[in-house]
C-alpha cells in the first residue's frame, strides 16, 4: 500500500503473485503471525504451505476427502485441516533457531467425532481448540500436551447444538477458552465450556 503525499493511504499494488498450484478453490489460508509462512487448502486434499515469496516450502494431502477448514493457528506454530473425516489434523511447521525451514510434521488430531468436522478455532496460545461435526456436536479439547513425547488432546466439554446438522456450522472459542460461540445460516448461540450450558443466543 502506497502513501499520499499528505499522508493518507493510497492505492494497493500487487507485492508478490503466487503461482497457481490447486487444481480447484482454496477453502482456507492464513498467514503465521511469525511472518515466516503462509498455508493454503483446497476443497479437495491438497494443503500447501509457502514462504513469503510465493516459494512452496511443502505439499500436504490432507486424506479429508473434502477438506472444510484450513487455519493457521495464531501463535504461528501449527496449521490444522478438517473435513469430510470425523477428525482435526494438526501439522507442526517447523524452522532452525537461524529461521531455516526444516519439515511440516503432524504434531496430533482431534478425535471423537462421528461425522465430518465442519469447523474449528484455536485459543490464542493454542492451548485449546473447538469443533463443531456434522454429527450435532460441539467438542472442545485440551491441546497443551507434550505431543513429542506422545500425549495426546482431551475433550473437554462436548454438547449438541439445536440446529440442523446436515448444514455446515462455524465455530469460534474466546480468548480465555471458557465460552464458545456457534453460528448457522443467521443465528448464534453461545455456549459456556466450563458447564456446557447456553450462554445465550441471537435467533435469526
Amino acid at each position: 500500500m502506497s502513501k499520499k503525499a499528505d499522508g493518507s493511504l493510497g492505492d494497493f499494488s500487487v507485492a508478490v503473485t503466487f503461482p497457481a498450484k490447486h487444481q480447484t478453490d482454496i477453502i482456507g489460508m492464513g498467514i503465521s503471525a511469525t511472518g515466516k509462512f503462509i498455508a493454503t487448502c483446497s476443497d479437495k486434499t491438497d494443503l500447501i504451505v509457502w514462504n513469503l515469496k510465493g516459494e512452496v516450502l511443502d505439499r500436504i494431502d490432507t486424506v479429508h476427502n473434502l477438506t472444510y477448514c484450513c487455519k493457521v493457528s495464531p501463535c504461528g506454530r501449527f496449521v490444522a485441516t478438517s473435513g469430510f473425516t470425523p477428525d482435526v489434523k494438526v501439522w507442526e511447521v517447523k524452522f532452525s533457531r537461524s529461521g531455516e525451514f526444516e519439515k511440516v510434521a503432524r504434531a496430533f488430531d482431534l478425535t471423537g467425532h462421528s461425522s465430518g468436522v465442519y469447523s474449528f478455532s484455536f485459543t490464542p496460545d493454542s492451548g485449546r481448540m473447538a469443533t463443531v461435526s456434522k454429527d450435532g456436536t460441539w467438542k472442545v479439547f485440551d491441546t497443551a500436551v507434550e505431543f513429542t513425547k506422545g500425549q495426546d488432546p482431551t475433550v473437554i466439554m462436548s454438547r449438541s447444538y439445536p440446529w440442523d446438522n446436515n448444514q455446515p456450522s462455524k465455530i469460534s472459542i474466546s480468548p480465555d477458552g471458557k465460552v464458545v460461540a456457534l453460528s448457522h445460516d443467521k443465528s448464534l448461540a453461545f455456549y459456556s465450556v466450563v458447564t456446557g450450558l447456553s450462554a445465550g443466543a441471537v435467533p435469526d
